[in-house]
C-alpha cells in the first residue's frame, strides 16, 4: 500500500478515498460523454466508408447497365431498319413477280386498265382483307336474320 493509503478511512475495512496504486482515475461525466461520442464519431466513420463503397459499385453497376442499353437500342434500331429494308426489298420483288397477273386482273375487255399498275401487294393484301370483313359482316347479318325467323316459327 501506498503513503496516501488510508487518509481519511478509519477503518481498516473500509474503502481508500486515495490509493497510490497503478489504478486508473475514476472518470468523470464529462469524460464518459467524450468517450462515448468517440465512439459513435468510430461508428459513423466505419458506415460511411461502407456506404462510400457501395455507391462507388452501384455507380460502376449503373454505367455498366446505362452502356449495355446503349448498345440494345443501337441494335435494335439497327434491326428494324434491316428489317424494314428487307420489307421494301420483298415487296418490290413481289410486285415484279405478280405484275403480268395483275395486268391481266386490271384489263377489262376493252383493253383498259382498271386500277394502277404499280400497286402492292401490302396494299392489294389489305384490300382484300376488307373485303373479306365486310363480306363476314353482311353473312353474320343474314345469320342473325335467318335464326330470327327460325324463332318466329
Amino acid at each position: 500500500r501506498g503513503v496516501l493509503h488510508d487518509i481519511f478511512a478509519e477503518d481498516e475495512d473500509e474503502t481508500p478515498i486515495m490509493s497510490t496504486e497503478n489504478e486508473e482515475p475514476p472518470m468523470t461525466a464529462g469524460m464518459k460523454a467524450l468517450v462515448q461520442v468517440q465512439q459513435q464519431l468510430y461508428s459513423s466513420e466505419q458506415k460511411n466508408a461502407l456506404l462510400q463503397s457501395e455507391i462507388k459499385s452501384i455507380k460502376a453497376e449503373k454505367e455498366k447497365a446505362e452502356t449495355l442499353h446503349k448498345v440494345t437500342v443501337e441494335n435494335l434500331s439497327l434491326e428494324a431498319e434491316a428489317t424494314q429494308l428487307k420489307l421494301t426489298v420483298l415487296e418490290q420483288y413481289f410486285v415484279e413477280l405478280n405484275k403480268d397477273e395483275e395486268m391481266k386482273r386490271n384489263t377489262g375487255a376493252d383493253g383498259a386498265t382498271k386500277a394502277e399498275d404499280n400497286a402492292s401487294m401490302v396494299t392489294l393484301d389489305k384490300a382484300y382483307v376488307a373485303e373479306l370483313k365486310a363480306d363476314v359482316e353482311r353473312f353474320r347479318d343474314a345469320s342473325d336474320e335467318y335464326k330470327k325467323q327460325l324463332e318466329d316459327q
